[in-house]
């Protein structure tokens, strides 16, 4: 009884209750009032927003499709150029695009030899008609052309140039056959111009990071199909893109942990595939040059590339396997072999590709089997097959080994085989091999030791490049 008539207890008790009601009710306010301040503050910026940036349409007047936006200051408002408002290429606007890039080409080339109207006319229909039917061929690997029939079985017409201070790498020729580009150890890339004779040096320095071109030897080529970019790589594990048109470095690309030992441009397209040491396939786009995908699956270096069909790259390396890579699917078909080494790997068609082989094989194999269909008898140890060159889509193909001997045999689709065609003695080890697209000549790199290694020398080998008629002069 005492403590509820406490009356210090009683006025405690009571102080403490009302606190905590005083607490509660001030805390509601609060929030009341800050949920209004911020209800308020977002109307107003929604109104500063909107008499900014919403013009008065009710007075304009609708211009009509012939007339000119012009903006505040006087300028043409261009907003097709825009590329927000840019769609992206459709697959019938990319057909009727290169089309009409191919009826301009074509119209250049006729104004430099023009002839009668009336003939000329005719002429280019029928041109235009052929070369669009033969585009839309290669794209789906239909088309094969038939050259060994008219190639040289003897008596050759070589010519030597002799070029770069270190053993070449590699060679490729451009698509009209104009220009050859030849890489090196040297670290540095000779453009040589067949026509006029003249030359130019991508260059490049050893151990040198600050030098435009390459700072290690490089390895590998490859040139696109509308020879507008020219891609190397090498053991500075770096690729560069160069405009062959300027003969000037566009960019540079990383990524690769090991030597860049083989490069491909997808045909008629800007896609760039590398192969490594690293044991990866990398797919870059050239043309917005971005990196695009990695691919895996050989279990050591490497060493070789090509590809002629969209979506459809071929790859050999010292695993003793090649590989084909459908990059649209992300699979692979394995392709095994006895030897230790598969050094060289090309397409002939979208069915049909080679091989070459440490232990001196050319094997021919089709996509659909796991087994080449067709070998040539292995030679000596010392036979080893470095170089390998073929004409796209077309029946020849050429190798080269360590001692300098060319090979140029038939492919016979129908029998299933390789048959040869003639040999040819160069001096030193053959490294690279390019053939035409119209199969008339092939080009021959040779130096005193192989491309990837310095295993032995050969003295007598000349380093530069051998261009070697293929086909007799038309009468």
């Amino acid at each position: 009884g005492q403590q509820q008539t406490d009356p210090d207890g009683k006025k405690k008790k009571k102080r403490f209750k009302m606190g905590s009601t005083r607490v509660k009710r001030m805390m509601k306010q609060q929030l009341q009032h800050r949920s209004q301040k911020k209800k308020q503050r977002l109307d107003d910026d929604a109104n500063v927003n909107s008499s900014k940036k919403r013009p008065n349409f009710e007075d304009e007047e609708i211009l009509s499709s012939d007339e000119e936006v012009v903006g505040p200051k006087g300028q043409k408002n261009d907003i097709e150029q825009d590329d927000f408002f840019m769609t992206e290429e459709t697959a019938d606007e990319k057909h009727i695009r290169l089309a009409k890039d191919l009826i301009s080409q074509i119209g250049a080339e006729k104004k430099k030899d023009s002839e009668d109207e009336g003939e000329e006319v005719v002429a280019e229909d029928d041109r235009i008609t052929q070369r669009l039917q033969e585009s839309h061929l290669e794209s789906q690997g239909k088309i094969f052309r038939f050259h060994a029939s008219s190639v040289i079985k003897k008596d050759h017409d070589v010519t030597f140039r002799k070029c770069h201070k270190a053993p070449i790498t590699a060679v490729v020729i451009s698509l009209d056959e104009r220009y050859v580009y030849t890489a090196s150890k040297d670290c540095s890339i000779v453009k040589h111009d067949l026509q006029t004779g003249s030359r130019v040096v991508y260059k490049g320095k050893k151990h040198d990071r600050e030098a435009e071109g390459h700072f290690d030897e490089i390895m590998a080529l490859a040139i696109s199909s509308d020879g507008k970019y020219l891609a190397s790589g090498g053991k500075d594990r770096l690729i560069k893109i160069w405009n062959t048109q300027t003969d000037s470095l566009i960019d540079t690309f990383k990524g690769h942990r090991d030597t860049v030992t083989a490069l491909v441009f997808e045909f008629r397209s800007h896609e760039l595939f590398s192969g490594s040491a690293d044991r990866t396939v990398k797919q870059w786009n050239v043309a917005d040059m971005a990196f695009m995908d990695t691919f895996y699956g050989h279990q050591s270096n490497i060493l070789a590339i090509d590809s002629v069909v969209k979506a459809r790259v071929v790859t050999s390396g010292s695993d003793a396997s090649c590989r084909m890579w459908k990059t649209d699917q992300g699979s692979q078909l394995l392709y095994k072999f006895p030897e230790t080494n598969v050094d060289c790997i090309k397409c002939v068609s979208a069915e049909y590709f080679v091989t070459g082989s440490q232990g001196g094989r050319v094997s021919l194999l089709h996509a659909s089997k796991k087994k080449p269909i067709f070998s040539t008898e292995s030679g000596e140890q010392d036979d080893w097959i470095t170089a390998l060159g073929v004409s796209r889509y077309g029946d020849i193909v050429c190798s080269g080994n360590v001692n300098g001997v060319l090979q140029c045999f038939g492919v016979d689709t129908k029998e299933r085989e390789l048959n040869e065609l003639f040999k040819l003695n160069v001096p030193g080890v053959i490294n690279g091999i390019a053939i035409a697209q119209s199969a008339n000549f092939a080009v021959i790199a040779t130096s005193k030791e192989p491309r990837l290694g310095r295993w032995f020398v050969n003295n007598k080998g000349k380093t530069g490049i051998h261009i070697v008629k293929l086909k007799a002069d038309k009468q």
